[in-house]
């Protein structure tokens, strides 16, 4: 169920550090391209509690991926960059895992839309 009274975590400044390396990572032919940065809540069995959800809107063909872990652990990690910079570049390949973490440490996947 949500709540919609329920307080909020500030995640605003590690949303904006996730959302800085995407734009930063994109190709010259989608430097134009809309990058959102969401935290969400997974329901379904064996995903990920949170997970970073990165949206980039491209009119043309939006691509959406996942990094199967919360934005705060995620953007504050030593690894986080690149575990993000690995999502994009799956995505971008048209690389679709599955959603769920199969392989336990493995944190990283891509989902196009």
């Amino acid at each position: 169920m949500i709540n919609i009274t329920a307080p909020k975590p500030n995640n605003l400044k590690f949303i904006k550090r996730v959302r800085v390396w995407v734009e930063a990572a994109l190709p010259p032919e989608l430097e134009d391209v809309t990058v959102m940065v969401n935290e969400l809540q997974c329901y379904e069995p064996g995903c990920a509690p949170l997970e970073t959800v990165v949206s980039l809107l491209d009119p043309m063909k939006p691509i959406m991926f996942k990094v199967f872990m919360p934005i705060r652990e995620l953007a504050s990690s030593s690894t986080g960059a690149e575990q993000v910079m690995t999502a994009l570049k799956n995505a971008l390949a048209g690389a679709a895992p599955e959603h769920k973490n199969e392989v336990k440490n493995e944190s990283v996947g891509s989902m196009e839309t």
